[in-house]
């Protein structure tokens, strides 16, 4: 199959090739980093608008969405993330995982 690798577990995922930041032009392949890069171009520009339940806008500039984005990542095992019985990730059991890994 032209040297292409099939690996049963769809869950492995494989990278190779020179880093994407040694790419030229390629610039930021995250929603942070992208956002990160915005935010300092236009800090002060409108980002978002929203209209609020009670008629009123809410508006946010870059900054203030750069302010709000998450810049980590937490990995779990598998094992550690619980389901309900519809295969969903139990969210509260979630964050209780993450705010003891932040913790420790």
């Amino acid at each position: 199959m032209s040297g292409h690798q099939i690996l049963p577990d769809k869950s492995v995922s494989i990278a190779r090739g020179m880093p994407l930041s040694q790419e030229p032009g390629l610039g930021e392949l995250t929603l942070p980093g992208f956002i990160r890069q915005v935010a300092e171009r236009f800090a002060d520009r409108q980002a978002l608008v929203q209209r609020r339940p009670d008629g009123t806008m809410e508006r946010w500039s870059y900054r203030d969405l750069w302010d709000k984005v998450p810049r980590g990542v937490l990995f779990f095992r598998e094992s550690d993330v619980q389901l309900t019985g519809s295969a969903k990730v139990k969210t509260g059991e979630l964050r209780k995982l993450a705010a003891r890994t932040l913790q420790s």
